[in-house]
């Protein structure tokens, strides 16, 4: 336990030595189902299949299914036997199940509509505001998500229940508005294969192509996190990749790249006919009209999101290669970025591994060049807390541009050099501040190094003489200056990523974005809040609230649309009272603002996300593993808003926000047993448990208490951000030292035999 929570402190490679040496130590002392979370914290599918495989034990081995299937890691496991059971648990075919079980004991199958969402009759009116905005294109599309984040995974909601009412309601919208609204129905039939195809089933002979791409891309939704032997996705999306209509293939790539995200099966990476792969990586050669540049990019995206975390040289070197074929001109093509951002994803949490490829990145020619080697790099080291890194993203960011502007023709006015004011070069003013406050950030810990002062020369104040004739002369030719708009901002997301996965990191970062946010360029400021909801997904802090609250008020727009949509990561799943009235706030504050309007709209989904009963946050297992799947979704978003007006808010793109889909898991606790009348089967089982905030216990003697302020319930239950669980009979034994998501229990056999001999 030391060792693993000193791994994220330590400098690679030493972070793996000790995650490796912890593996050692558990498998010596027969300890395998820790020993396989030691080899899913190092990435390696082949140790852990063949710790999986070394287990003897049959109750054990499904509790392992069942870890490996909620990160995301599906084995093949056909020539095993008595397969089926560890197929089912291990493929999350079971999901839908079991949440539906937990909705009706909580009693929330009632579907809700978005007014019911939004309760705009709460928000505060003003007098003589006006009438509330009227139904628009962009109220249709918020009211599609949100619809769908509600009611997602509860097979059952009100807009889409009958196919007349779907249809009148996907034609409110137009052409990609529709095409987003289709999709939404995959949400609503998240996880239920079965039910949820035949009910897309519905839509895909209509004679629209926005319709038929929505349901496509649905039938993805559906299939995300869930890994069917029939490949049921990839038989009815795989014939449309190469349609001659764009936005077919629009639907149907994006749709495969969210069905097999983090899939390492065969099945999906074989190099012939009939792999996703294979197929995918045509579409970034294709020559055929429908082949734009919008398609080549959701294909670069889909392979990210597929090959996640592999390191996979031949697709890189693919990608590569096509971004090595394209001009200054045609990189800067807002769709490049999203080849680049696939690129980027299959290295991701790989570290030393990403070296060779940032190298050639840096080839390209700028500003794609540096944006892009940034990227690669910053989702290389994803999650590990890495020092060094981020205080090099801090350097990037401290770096000035000036976007060269034409001189205006106008006399300057005569002044008396007494009463002159004293001009400073922009450079050395925003370089000295940015400086600064970056070097205050230093000073707090010793393992952030200063960032090196500016080097350029301050006027003279003494010497009034001097200064004047520097003014008179003319200024110095200076080289042409690069645009590092782009690569600043991916640094500002990079040090949210790479500190999200160390808690003392993630509270150092919060101060840095505060110096970010008052010295930094206007893109730098535009990304901080994307930043901070990055750190603190799903975990409403009153102190991140309280921030961005402050930034949804902010004079540039971009930057208030960013912190609105933030406010919904931040929230997503929580049902958090104080952020529902924060919203109600900003909706009648930003009611003229159509844009803003439709991003509160869409927060406040976000934060009734599957009613309260789900989260977006990519750690599990006591946050010990970090979900690639789900960080890829969550960072795939978050770089779509860096540009929103080319992506999410141009009236086309706003489908990308399906990218959440990986990241989105329920946040239960329910405990399973082996049902003695069907051997072999797991049934629900009741079973008393405490909940309360987790304390470390790290390198504590004896047995210390592992909660604090817990109180007793019966599962299934739902676990908030930071809690943790633990029996409070001694009637069983967990399988797993954590108690999150399905739990397979076994009898005690010590108790039984106390018992007995008190009878």
């Amino acid at each position: 336990m030391y060792l693993l929570s000193c791994a994220p402190l330590t400098p690679d490679p030493d972070n793996q030595v000790l995650i490796k040496t912890s593996k050692d130590l558990y498998l010596k002392f027969g300890k395998l189902f820790e020993a396989l979370r030691c080899a899913i914290m190092l990435n390696d599918v082949h140790m852990c299949r063949q710790i999986f495989m070394d287990c003897q034990d049959r109750l054990i081995q499904k509790q392992m299914a069942i870890l490996l299937g909620r990160h995301q890691i599906f084995l093949e496991l056909e020539d095993v036997d008595n397969a089926d059971k560890l197929i089912e648990l291990n493929s999350n075919s079971h999901l839908h199940h079991y949440f539906l079980s937990l909705c009706r004991e909580l009693d929330i199958m009632e579907p809700k509509t978005p007014e019911g969402i939004y309760k705009s009759h709460l928000e505060p009116s003003r007098p003589f505001g006006g009438a509330s905005s009227p139904e628009s294109a962009r109220m249709n599309l918020a009211a599609a998500f949100v619809n769908g984040f509600v009611n997602s995974g509860f097979s059952v909601d009100k807009m889409m229940a009958e196919s007349e009412e779907a249809n009148r309601w996907f034609y409110k919208n137009k052409e990609y508005g529709m095409l987003t609204s289709a999709a939404s129905q995959g949400l609503v039939w998240r996880w239920n294969i079965d039910a949820g195809l035949s009910q897309c089933d519905r839509f895909l002979y209509v004679d629209d192509d926005y319709i038929k791409a929505g349901t496509l891309l649905a039938i993805g939704i559906i299939s995300s996190g869930i890994q069917d032997t029939c490949d049921p996705a990839s038989a009815l999306l795989i014939d449309h990749v190469h349609s001659d209509r764009a936005v077919m293939r629009v639907g149907s790539i994006f749709g495969l790249g969210l069905a097999y995200a983090n899939s390492k099966r065969n099945a999906v990476l074989k190099e012939e006919e009939t792999g996703v792969v294979y197929e995918l990586k045509k579409v970034l050669s294709c020559t055929k009209p429908s082949g734009n540049n919008e398609v080549k990019g959701l294909a670069g995206l889909s392979l990210g999101f597929v090959l996640v975390g592999t390191a996979d040289g031949a697709a890189a070197t693919e990608m590569l290669q096509l971004l090595m074929e394209k001009s200054s001109t045609e990189l800067a093509d807002p769709n490049m970025r999203f080849i680049a951002l696939g690129l980027a994803l299959i290295f991701l949490g790989t570290q030393e591994k990403s070296d060779t490829i940032v190298e050639s990145l840096r080839s390209l020619p700028d500003p794609f060049g540096s944006m892009v080697s940034t990227l690669v790099e910053v989702c290389a080291y994803a999650g590990t807390g890495n020092v060094l890194k981020i205080q090099k993203l801090l350097h990037i960011c401290s770096e000035h541009y000036e976007v060269k502007e034409e001189p205006k023709k106008t006399e300057p006015r005569k002044k008396s050099p007494r009463f002159r004011l004293q001009r400073f070069p922009s450079t050395t003013r925003l370089q000295s501040s940015s400086s600064t406050s970056l070097r205050l950030f230093g000073s707090t810990n010793s393992a952030f190094t200063r960032i090196a002062r500016p080097t350029t020369p301050t006027p003279d104040k003494q010497d009034p003489s001097s200064q004047q004739a520097r003014e008179d002369r003319p200024p110095p030719p200076t080289p042409e200056q690069k645009d590092l708009s782009s690569q600043q901002a991916v640094a500002v997301l990079g040090i949210g990523l790479i500190a999200m996965g160390e808690e003392i990191g993630t509270q150092m970062s919060l101060r840095t974005f505060g110096h970010l946010m008052r010295y930094g360029e206007p893109v730098i400021r535009r990304a901080v809040p994307l930043a901070l909801a990055l750190v603190s997904v799903s975990n409403p802090q009153l102190n991140i609230l309280e921030t961005l609250s402050k930034y949804t008020h902010d004079a540039d727009a971009d930057t208030a649309h960013n912190a609105i949509f933030a406010l919904g990561l931040v929230g997503a799943g929580t049902n958090n009272a104080r952020l529902v009235s924060l919203l109600r706030q900003l909706a009648s504050y930003h009611r003229k603002d159509t844009t803003a309007v439709m991003l509160v709209r869409i927060a406040q989904g976000l934060t009734h996300l599957g009613k309260g009963t789900m989260t977006l946050n990519p750690f599990h297992s006591d946050r010990q593993l970090m979900c690639p799947a789900a960080v890829a979704g969550l960072f795939a978003t978050c770089f779509a808003f860096l540009d929103g007006k080319t992506s999410f808010l141009n009236h086309r793109r706003h489908y990308l926000l399906y990218s959440l889909v990986p990241a989105m898991q329920p946040r239960h606790l329910i405990t399973l047993i082996e049902d003695e009348d069907k051997p072999g089967n797991l049934k629900e089982i009741g079973v008393t448990v405490r909940v309360g905030q987790a304390v470390d216990v790290v390198a504590q003697v004896g047995k210390p208490k592992t909660i604090t302020g817990f109180q007793t319930h019966t599962t299934p239950v739902l676990l908030a951000y930071g809690e943790r669980a633990e029996l409070a009979t001694d009637e069983y034994i967990p399988l797993s030292p954590y108690l999150e998501g399905l739990i397979i229990l076994k009898k005690n056999p010590e108790f039984e035999s106390a018992t007995r001999g008190k009878k």
